[in-house]
Protein backbone atom coordinates (compact mmCIF):
# COMPACT_ATOMS: atom_id res chain seq x y z
CA UNK A 1 0.00 0.00 0.00
CA UNK A 2 1.19 3.26 -0.68
CA UNK A 3 1.44 6.04 2.00
CA UNK A 4 -1.47 7.82 0.63
CA UNK A 5 -3.65 5.25 0.40
CA UNK A 6 -2.55 3.88 3.45
CA UNK A 7 -3.48 7.20 5.77
CA UNK A 8 -7.03 7.07 3.43
CA UNK A 9 -7.31 3.49 4.64
CA UNK A 10 -6.44 4.35 8.53
CA UNK A 11 -8.68 7.65 8.44
CA UNK A 12 -11.73 5.76 6.47
CA UNK A 13 -10.96 2.48 9.27
CA UNK A 14 -11.40 5.20 12.25
CA UNK A 15 -14.73 6.74 10.23
CA UNK A 16 -16.46 3.32 10.36
CA UNK A 17 -15.78 2.55 14.02
CA UNK A 18 -17.13 6.02 14.78
CA UNK A 19 -20.01 4.90 13.23
CA UNK A 20 -20.64 1.73 14.83
CA UNK A 21 -20.18 3.58 18.15
CA UNK A 22 -22.69 6.41 17.17
CA UNK A 23 -25.11 4.69 15.57
CA UNK A 24 -25.82 0.99 16.54
CA UNK A 25 -26.14 1.15 20.20
CA UNK A 26 -24.22 -1.60 20.73
CA UNK A 27 -23.34 -2.27 24.76
CA UNK A 28 -20.25 -4.26 23.47
CA UNK A 29 -18.54 -2.29 21.15
CA UNK A 30 -17.01 -2.90 17.71
CA UNK A 31 -15.19 -6.05 17.08
CA UNK A 32 -12.48 -6.55 13.90
CA UNK A 33 -10.79 -9.39 12.79
CA UNK A 34 -8.24 -9.87 9.81
CA UNK A 35 -6.26 -11.88 7.63
CA UNK A 36 -3.52 -10.50 5.46
CA UNK A 37 -2.43 -12.54 2.44
CA UNK A 38 1.29 -11.10 1.57
CA UNK A 39 1.36 -13.53 -1.57
CA UNK A 40 -1.99 -11.82 -2.98
CA UNK A 41 -1.63 -8.09 -1.59
CA UNK A 42 -4.66 -8.68 0.31
CA UNK A 43 -6.03 -7.97 3.49
CA UNK A 44 -9.80 -8.98 4.46
CA UNK A 45 -11.36 -7.16 7.57
CA UNK A 46 -14.46 -8.08 9.33
CA UNK A 47 -16.27 -6.02 11.32
CA UNK A 48 -19.15 -6.12 13.58
CA UNK A 49 -21.20 -5.27 16.53
CA UNK A 50 -23.97 -6.27 18.30
CA UNK A 51 -25.88 -3.15 18.13
CA UNK A 52 -28.61 -2.16 15.90
CA UNK A 53 -27.85 -2.89 11.66
CA UNK A 54 -28.07 0.14 9.34
CA UNK A 55 -31.23 -1.30 7.94
CA UNK A 56 -33.03 -0.92 11.12
CA UNK A 57 -31.47 2.33 12.06
CA UNK A 58 -32.75 3.96 8.93
CA UNK A 59 -36.42 2.30 8.94
CA UNK A 60 -36.34 3.60 12.54
CA UNK A 61 -35.63 7.00 12.13
CA UNK A 62 -37.22 7.64 9.39
CA UNK A 63 -40.44 5.11 10.51
CA UNK A 64 -40.22 3.61 7.38
CA UNK A 65 -39.90 -0.45 6.67
CA UNK A 66 -37.72 -0.17 3.63
CA UNK A 67 -36.11 -3.70 3.08
CA UNK A 68 -32.55 -4.09 3.65
CA UNK A 69 -31.08 -3.60 -0.06
CA UNK A 70 -32.86 -0.44 -0.24
CA UNK A 71 -31.72 1.16 3.14
CA UNK A 72 -28.13 0.13 2.16
CA UNK A 73 -28.22 1.78 -0.82
CA UNK A 74 -29.46 4.85 0.36
CA UNK A 75 -27.05 4.91 3.46
CA UNK A 76 -24.60 4.88 0.73
CA UNK A 77 -25.25 7.97 -0.43
CA UNK A 78 -23.07 10.85 0.41
CA UNK A 79 -25.30 13.71 2.60
CA UNK A 80 -27.65 10.94 4.05
CA UNK A 81 -27.63 10.53 7.68
CA UNK A 82 -30.11 9.31 10.24
CA UNK A 83 -28.56 11.62 12.77
CA UNK A 84 -30.69 14.51 13.47
CA UNK A 85 -30.21 18.43 13.46
CA UNK A 86 -26.21 17.79 12.59
CA UNK A 87 -24.27 16.74 9.43
CA UNK A 88 -23.54 13.59 8.51
CA UNK A 89 -23.85 11.03 5.55
CA UNK A 90 -19.52 11.05 4.38
CA UNK A 91 -18.45 8.25 7.05
CA UNK A 92 -20.05 5.05 4.95
CA UNK A 93 -19.84 6.97 1.62
CA UNK A 94 -16.00 7.09 2.20
CA UNK A 95 -16.30 3.39 3.14
CA UNK A 96 -17.89 2.37 -0.08
CA UNK A 97 -15.51 4.64 -2.29
CA UNK A 98 -12.76 2.88 -1.22
CA UNK A 99 -14.27 -0.12 -0.75
CA UNK A 100 -16.16 -0.33 -4.14
CA UNK A 101 -12.60 0.26 -5.98
CA UNK A 102 -10.74 -2.49 -4.23
CA UNK A 103 -10.91 -6.13 -6.14
CA UNK A 104 -12.65 -8.84 -4.93
CA UNK A 105 -15.02 -7.21 -2.29
CA UNK A 106 -16.59 -9.60 -0.10
CA UNK A 107 -20.57 -9.88 0.85
CA UNK A 108 -21.86 -7.76 4.00
CA UNK A 109 -23.87 -9.43 6.15
CA UNK A 110 -26.75 -8.02 7.75
CA UNK A 111 -29.31 -10.01 10.26
CA UNK A 112 -31.52 -9.63 7.53
CA UNK A 113 -29.27 -12.05 5.03
CA UNK A 114 -26.09 -12.00 2.87
CA UNK A 115 -25.75 -8.58 0.27
CA UNK A 116 -23.13 -8.65 -2.19
CA UNK A 117 -21.76 -5.58 -2.82
CA UNK A 118 -19.94 -5.55 -6.79
CA UNK A 119 -16.97 -3.88 -6.82
CA UNK A 120 -17.50 -2.85 -10.81
CA UNK A 121 -21.12 -1.88 -10.43
CA UNK A 122 -21.83 -0.93 -7.04
CA UNK A 123 -24.84 -2.94 -7.25
CA UNK A 124 -26.11 -4.39 -3.87
CA UNK A 125 -27.80 -7.72 -4.03
CA UNK A 126 -28.91 -10.73 -1.40
CA UNK A 127 -27.17 -13.74 -2.00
Amino acid sequence: MTGDFTLQFLQILGEVFINAETHADSSLGVFVCGQFYPNQQRLVLSIADSGVTIPERVNQRFKINLPAIRALRWALVEGNTTKRDTPGGVGLKLFAGLYLCQPGASPDCQRSGILAVSCRSGRIQRI
